[in-house]
């Protein structure tokens, strides 16, 4: 099969995940895309500039693509010959945090809703990710005036899969970790940005800083040119325990300094798998995670009491507990970076293939065949 891999937003995770796809499918791919900047611009006008660049769209088996395109737009232009389209939601906007500079704006959610019912299989990268996409979704859709459009949900719901992204964790596991370190390291590796609440990050070190607790810290997250003022204000206050702080341009570099760290935490508003924590725990780092989200599907259940908190609270405590406790209290966490490797390319790209093969394969006959008869 020939597979047309379109990606309007190049970075993170989902540059992670075309490129991982075009590495490991047994298909020809080709692979377009467009920077990771001005998201919203890219959601209106991707399918433009993306059809701009395609001569024969009949060519391909079907059309791989991430909810940074308007899929119903690219359909609608691109005509009958389009072959059918895999979408796959990385994040959705019906639930992502506006920005505290901004209010919340509906567009991009609505465009989440039109490519989704356009798309002719939806995969949704955690089973967290599809119910919060379908509960949040009505909540909004309920308050929009008669007659509703809740029973677009129906629609999107019965062709939507839960596929897990698949992760490369080949740099990444390097042998056993030293716990008997002191201080232990605490690492940031998410994006420095809003929805990933560094302040409640912060506000817990600070805590634990106050209970003169010895910790070291790594600020390893991607960024953008502005710098949130509360990542300028930690690195003054925690200036003493900071042993690193940048994102490194090699993913050799981002490897061994991961190495190094002890406790990987989160506090996101917003986390649909959780790439940085899977990294992080194939690194052999211990993860302290929100009970919400996606992060209970990326722990063993029987370490949920461990390695989830419910609130600030339990935050610190937990993280206190972390990095005070004798090494042999941690045996019983030990042991992730091999559980994490369910989620490598090599478990993960079995079921994505048959999502794949199958939407293509149920078609009676290409879409230039159909045109003919």
């Amino acid at each position: 099969m020939r597979f047309l891999m379109l990606e309007a937003y190049y970075g993170g995770s989902h540059k992670a995940f075309m490129d991982g796809l075009c590495q490991h499918l047994p298909h020809t791919t080709e692979l377009k895309t467009l920077p990771a900047r001005h998201w919203k611009w890219r959601m209106r006008s991707a399918a433009l500039l993306f059809l701009k660049d395609i001569e024969e769209i009949e060519a391909y088996d079907a059309v791989i693509t991430t909810n940074m395109t308007g899929v119903a737009d690219f359909k609608a232009l691109a005509g009958p010959l389009c072959p059918p389209v895999f979408l796959y939601f990385h994040e959705n906007q019906f639930d992502y945090p506006p920005s505290p500079h901004s209010g919340h704006d509906l567009n991009p959610a609505l465009t989440d809703l039109t490519s989704a019912l356009a798309a002719d299989c939806v995969a949704f990268n955690s089973e967290a990710h599809r119910i919060r996409f379908l509960k949040t979704a009505s909540e909004v859709l309920s308050r929009f005036p008669k007659p509703d459009l809740l029973w677009t949900l129906e629609a999107v719901e019965k062709k939507s899969v839960v596929l897990y992204p698949g992760c490369d964790f080949a740099l990444f596991l390097n042998g056993k970790k030293d716990f008997s370190i002191k201080p232990r390291c605490i690492v940031w590796n998410h994006r420095w940005e809003h929805d990933k609440n560094p302040s409640d990050f912060f506000d817990a070190l600070s805590e634990i800083q106050r209970k003169r607790i010895p910790f070291h810290l790594m600020l390893l997250g991607a960024r953008h040119a502005k710098i949130p003022e509360v990542f300028n204000k930690a690195m003054a206050v925690f200036k003493d325990h900071l042993v690193y702080s940048d994102y490194p341009s090699k993913k050799e570099d981002y490897a061994r300094l991961l190495s190094k760290a002890h406790i990987c935490v989160s506090t996101a508003d917003q986390e649909n798998f959780g790439m940085a924590v899977a990294e992080a725990m194939a690194a052999g780092c211990l993860p302290l995670l929100p009970a919400r989200l996606s992060y209970p599907e990326l722990l063993p259940e029987e370490l949920h009491p461990f390695l989830l908190y419910k609130n600030r609270e339990g935050l610190v405590s937990r993280l206190e507990w972390l990095l005070s406790c004798p090494e042999k209290e941690l045996e019983k966490l030990k042991g992730l970076s091999s559980w994490i490797l369910r989620f490598d390319w090599k478990e993960s790209l079995v079921p994505l293939m048959q999502a794949l093969e199958g939407m293509v394969l149920a078609r009676p006959s290409s879409c230039s065949e159909m045109i003919r008869k």
